[in-house]
């Protein structure tokens, strides 16, 4: 998942400055929020729509802390950080992990998790349905 950090938050006489980062981990659940059109803060929404409800999807997950990276670049662990809840929308893609004795590696490729749209899938059968050409 992708969060926006300010990269001043140490030092606060200075500006805010945000920078975006990725963060691997263990997602728990999902909540969904469903807020009324009366909720006086979902007016800030880009998705809002005047008069319409809002539903807000949250995951609570473990972020992994990471102790290194490989030659690859795919990041180590050996704990789980305390639960943080986010956004569900910037949750980007789903990895995969291998344990090699007391360490986990993420495994991730993005090839696979690009996304495809409805006439791609048509084109080439959809693998995912079990639709082969």
């Amino acid at each position: 998942y992708t969060l926006l950090v300010d990269r001043n938050a140490r030092y606060r006489n200075r500006s805010i400055d945000l920078e975006e980062r990725t963060y691997y981990g263990k997602v728990l659940h999902f909540v969904v929020l469903n807020l009324p059109p009366s909720c006086p803060f979902i007016q800030a929404s880009p998705s809002y729509i005047a008069g319409q409800p809002l539903s807000v999807v949250l995951a609570a997950i473990t972020p992994i802390k990471p102790t290194s990276h490989n030659e690859l670049g795919m990041p180590s662990y050996t704990e789980l950080g305390p639960i943080e809840v986010v956004d569900a929308s910037t949750i980007k893609c789903v990895v995969g992990r291998v344990k090699d004795r007391d360490t986990w590696t993420i495994i991730e490729r993005h090839p696979v998790t690009q996304a495809f749209n409805d006439s791609e899938l048509e084109a080439t059968g959809n693998p995912i349905r079990g639709e082969s050409e």
